[in-house]
């Protein structure tokens, strides 16, 4: 197999590069791609919800409902929750290319994507629910990978 990182050859499929140190690994390069394409989704669920939100403010300012302007802005508030998610999770699918320490512990506790279900509920709209899906695809794979992940950060440890 070829490194990810550097590009050189590093033999089986799960195993750290002798020349970088990165684990080359089938299953983190799954990951990374699972992880990419839910802060693709985020990223496009945001954009969605900054036009809903600022089409909400405009169309009820003009109307004179002030106060339902304000739900405009939570919208506005929740779009940028899911775009800093997304940015978070692209600068942790880099980071694990060449770092895959912490997977499991990432992913094994539910509580941000409850919180992101319940913001996206109350005040996103049903297209940030729809996101949230994902969060839980990429989550089942790596708990369907558990030992997988667990073994590739011993491994990437055992050989720094």
């Amino acid at each position: 197999m070829t490194c990810n990182k550097c590009g050189k050859e590093t033999g089986n499929s799960n195993t750290v590069c002798p020349c970088c140190e990165a684990v080359s690994s089938g299953i983190v390069a799954q990951l990374v791609t699972k992880i990419q394409t839910e802060a693709k989704i985020w990223k496009i669920v945001a954009i969605v919800q900054v036009v809903i939100g600022a089409l909400t403010i405009i169309l009820n300012l003009i109307n004179g409902m002030v106060e339902s302007a304000l739900y405009g802005a939570l919208i506005l508030v929740v779009a940028f929750l899911n775009f800093k998610g997304s940015k978070k999770d692209l600068a942790y699918a880099e980071e694990i290319k060449s770092k895959p320490v912490g997977i499991v512990k990432k992913y094994e506790p539910l509580k941000e994507l409850i919180a992101a279900i319940i913001y996206n509920v109350f005040v996103g709209g049903v297209v940030g629910v729809v996101a949230c899906v994902f969060g839980f695809m990429t989550r089942k794979f790596v708990m369907d990978n558990k030992q997988s992940f667990i073994d590739i950060e011993n491994m990437f440890n055992n050989n720094r």
